[in-house]
């Protein structure tokens, strides 16, 4: 499989630094996400150098797929490929490292639902009807929350708490919390996962007293 890569992937060192990069986002996602999603999130890194992933995945379809339609989910072809990345005397040169990357993870999350999130997302034409009266709404819950908003709202808190503490990120937080708050709430309900929320907002004070 060396070999495979060393075909892939140009020798020069900052080919090799975007795919690590790219790489480890795709390994400590916690659900696989289509190259678009991916693309959302990773805008959103703080030390972003790699605004496309396509540039990194294009020429993965050998051991990736989802590379050539957007909207499938980006998986390996084989299992053993990411035990592979994360063993070095096996990938050698191409050996993924554990760096803080749920900080980075999480970073871009927090981005990611400050700038989705807003009041009546699915624009519905009345709030006073529940959710199971609404017609239509699992079509436009799909159209107007958008898969890497709806992973950054369902699992952002998981990223969190494996974080290393970072004051920028409890800042960012802090204000993700004071303006949209309520708007985080309403797409919980509105993707049926509200009864994670708990859970978050428990994480997310246990890390901050941690730290």
């Amino acid at each position: 499989m060396v070999s495979i890569l060393r075909d892939i992937i140009e020798d020069n060192p900052k080919a090799r630094v975007r795919f690590h990069s790219m790489m480890w986002q795709i390994l400590w996602t916690q659900e696989p996400l289509p190259v678009k999603s991916l693309n959302a999130i990773r805008c959103n890194f703080p030390d972003n150098e790699l605004s496309d992933v396509k540039a990194i995945l294009d020429p993965m379809g050998a051991l990736l797929s989802g590379i050539v339609d957007v909207s499938t989910p980006v998986r390996a072809l084989h299992a053993s490929f990411y035990d592979f990345l994360t063993n070095p005397a096996r990938s050698m040169e191409f050996a993924i490292k554990m760096e803080d990357v749920h900080c980075q993870l999480a970073w871009a999350c927090v981005q990611v639902m400050q700038t989705g999130l807003c009041f009546n997302i699915c624009q519905l034409e009345t709030l006073y009807l529940p959710n199971s009266k609404v017609t239509d709404l699992d079509c436009q819950v799909h159209e107007y929350i958008p898969a890497h908003l709806s992973y950054a709202c369902r699992l952002w808190a998981i990223h969190v708490q494996e974080a290393q503490f970072g004051r920028n990120l409890a800042q960012e937080m802090e204000l993700l919390l004071k303006d949209k708050l309520l708007f985080w709430i309403e797409a919980l309900s509105l993707l049926k996962v509200l009864n994670v929320m708990p859970l978050h907002l428990a994480t997310i004070t246990s890390w901050l007293e941690v730290c």
